[in-house]
């Protein structure tokens, strides 16, 4: 018997998930089981965040980019992939297909990556689970900028260096935020709608090239979207700010 049109999405999804994992982190340590139980993988190269149990955010860049590397017009061969920290072991993890999107529409309006979030509407229910392993996020309150010096931490998957190597499990990273004035003078102008963090010679980041997963804050909150920055591990990273877009955000949930 051939394997189903379901088996046969769920395979490469496995595939994509675990040659391309999304959010690198470059200085990080390997997070602990019940750490961030809202982190998700969003294939075949990103990250994001369960906010119930058929949301998730992440980065609008991210949409665009999964929607081109699948050469189609939506994200139904794309999914979610959720109550893992393991990238290479998909044994124990939910993974749910998406049934729809919705991109911030003030994304990228100006040519600078500003609003970099998005929402992925799931096909099937994630609930959160008894062992503690997938949870709902919590989000911020409106406006509620992060403020220079405050600590944030960075998850995810990926490369932790320039050279591409990958973890086994989930990384983390604790980064200070730094003012925009400050961030420009390497990255270019900042709007609004992004915060930045990390160091000016690097070390500890979020690399660049795979995103969409949370930023937490002090209090526990997402607080961003990893989005953009320089070389893996040069300078600081840029994160979308999660407090500053609720209003998309909640629309949705």
């Amino acid at each position: 018997m051939f394997p189903s049109k379901a088996t046969l999405t769920a395979a490469a999804t496995i595939l994509a998930f675990q040659t391309a994992v999304a959010v690198p982190v470059a200085g990080g340590v390997d997070a602990g089981i019940w750490e961030f139980p809202e982190a998700v993988g969003f294939a075949p190269s990103c990250g994001g965040t369960l906010l119930n149990a058929n949301t998730v955010l992440t980065a609008a860049h991210c949409v665009i980019s999964s929607i081109a590397y699948y050469k189609g017009t939506d994200l139904s061969k794309s999914s979610v992939i959720a109550g893992t920290i393991f990238p290479k072991d998909l044994q124990y993890a939910t993974i749910v297909g998406i049934s729809s999107f919705h991109v911030h529409p003030e994304y990228n309006r100006t040519g600078i990556r500003e609003h970099d979030v998005a929402i992925l509407k799931l096909s099937t229910d994630i609930a959160e689970d008894e062992w503690g392993t997938i949870r709902y996020a919590r989000l911020p309150q409106w406006q509620s900028d992060p403020q220079p010096g405050s600590d944030t931490t960075v998850v995810g998957w990926g490369s932790t260096d320039t050279k591409g190597t990958r973890p086994t499990q989930l990384q983390k990273v604790v980064v200070p935020v730094v003012d925009r004035g400050t961030c420009s003078k390497m990255l270019g102008r900042v709007p609004e709608s992004t915060f930045c963090a990390g160091y000016k010679d690097g070390g500890k980041d979020a690399c660049g090239g795979d995103s969409g997963g949370p930023t937490y804050g002090p209090d526990g909150t997402v607080i961003g979207v990893t989005s953009y920055g320089g070389k893996c591990g040069a300078t600081y990273g840029a994160y979308a700010r999660v407090d500053i877009d609720l209003a998309f955000i909640t629309q949705y949930m």
